[in-house]
């Protein structure tokens, strides 16, 4: 599949068609084919790009390394189409960063 997805851009359509060794090894008797349309994709290099949304005015608690964070979000392709969220599930997520935040 990886060979098939290089030089890919958002929006295009490929048909990607993997012969049985490549998808099972040596034992393998049945071709796949798969229908991909690219909707986004990153690079491990890109960076993480922050905005500040809303911030009260009274702050004096700040988080830190090693702190227990309880969060709710939405996340979203970037054409804003909503893939999941907390407000929705009305659940929030509460994480330990012990080494810093991911």
């Amino acid at each position: 599949m990886d060979e098939g997805l290089i030089g890919v851009c958002i929006g295009e359509r490929r048909t990607i068609t993997i012969p049985p060794h490549l998808a099972y090894g040596e034992e393998g008797t049945a071709v796949l084919v798969f229908d991909v349309q690219m909707i986004d994709f990153h690079n491990p290099s890109d960076n993480t790009e922050v905005t500040v949304t809303y911030k009260p005015e009274e702050c004096d608690k700040l988080t830190k390394k090693g702190d227990f964070i309880k969060y709710h979000y939405n996340g979203t392709l970037l054409d804003g189409t909503l893939i999941d969220s907390t407000y929705v599930n009305y659940i929030h997520q509460t994480v330990k960063y012990p080494n810093g935040f991911a």
